[in-house]
């Protein structure tokens, strides 16, 4: 009889102290869980007049390259399609774009401007980005953000071509969805130059 109640005594501490670590294991649970990101939720898209947001891509015909690499420069960031066995509407405009990005860096280069072209089409076979570098003689990246498609989202990219102005601070000024015509591009990058 005796033992009965040390026993009794017992259950109850080991009760306790259970329910105890599990009140502090919630409270650690959710503590964390407020730290985390949620799953589900989506960035959004850089706006006009915020601070482009980094990245790293790796790059046609080697290595990578990243965003911050051109501060100090004005960069014209052009996402387009770069699938040269695709004949549809999306990259016809994004291979008419591609001759007067060229042309903007052949212009403005040395006045201190950055042309950099991001693949954003559908994934294509290795190498494929790396001949269609040179069969449009191409001096200027050729990036690759088809295994990143976070980098397409965050500068809102919703048709191709989509490019953007990004100015000597890393401030996003300018954004065009689909075609840009080359008067508007030479006018927003001498703007940009001349800040």
């Amino acid at each position: 009889m005796i033992a009965s109640p040390a026993v009794t005594s017992s259950s109850s501490s080991l009760r306790g102290a259970t329910t105890s670590h599990t009140v502090l294991a919630m409270l650690l649970l959710a503590a964390v869980g407020g730290c985390l990101p949620e799953p589900n939720r989506q960035q959004q898209p850089v706006a006009v007049g915020a601070v482009a947001p980094d990245f790293t891509l790796p790059a046609a015909r080697g290595g990578s390259h990243s965003l911050t690499a051109d501060r100090g420069k004005v960069v014209l960031l052009s996402f387009l399609d770069a699938d040269g066995t695709n004949t549809d509407d999306q990259f016809e405009a994004s291979r008419r774009q591609l001759v007067f990005l060229k042309s903007m860096h052949d212009q403005y280069a040395e006045a201190g401007l950055r042309v950099v072209v991001v693949h954003a089409g559908a994934a294509v076979p290795a190498g494929a980005l790396t001949n269609y570098s040179y069969d449009n003689g191409l001096s200027i990246p050729l990036l690759n953000a088809t295994t990143k498609p976070s980098v397409a989202a965050a500068f809102d990219v919703t048709s191709l071509p989509t490019t953007v102005v990004i100015d000597r601070e890393g401030t996003l000024t300018q954004r065009w969805h689909r075609y840009v015509p080359p008067a508007q591009l030479a006018d927003a990058i001498e703007a940009s130059l001349d800040r």
